[in-house]
């Protein structure tokens, strides 16, 4: 079998149910020191449910040589229901309001047309008290899967 079928056997394992919706996705936010991440993995439905996992990077032997890199998993879940708006925004504009520590930033919709050709669109899906930013490869699908509900 293959790393993508035993993937997805696991997760429907464990979560008890079939994958709905799966895709490459980069989370996008602030970890506990306040930097910026990007952290690349997958995206996936199961139970109305979506949930985020990120990969182990790579080290590079160049900038790494001598240093233990110790990798910490990040997994995250939330409920279809407890969504309370999603929309496409601007990459740019996402890390705006990720690293502003002083309030909200108010941000457009995502652009389209001949200067959307440079941006990169992220999806924003807002919760009770938190706000998501998740650039998913399928991401119009992902929209339409959430819109049903």
């Amino acid at each position: 079998m293959s790393e993508v079928k035993d993937f997805i056997q696991d997760r429907e394992s464990r979560h008890n149910g079939k994958i709905d919706f799966l895709s490459y996705a980069r989370y996008l936010g602030t970890a506990k020191n306040g930097h910026f991440i990007n952290l690349s993995g997958v995206i996936y439905i199961i139970n109305n449910v979506i949930y985020f996992e990120d990969f182990e990077k790579k080290a590079n032997p160049l900038l790494t040589y001598g240093q233990d890199m110790v990798y910490n998993k990040t997994e995250f879940d939330f409920a279809l229901n407890n969504i309370h708006s999603y929309r496409f925004v601007n990459e740019k504009d996402a890390k705006s309001v990720i690293m502003n520590k002083d309030g909200l930033v108010k941000i457009q919709d995502y652009r389209k047309g001949l200067l959307s050709f440079f941006d990169i669109k992220v999806v924003e899906i807002v919760l009770n008290n938190e706000i998501h930013f998740i650039d998913i490869t399928k991401g119009e699908e992902f929209l339409n899967f959430i819109s049903r509900g």
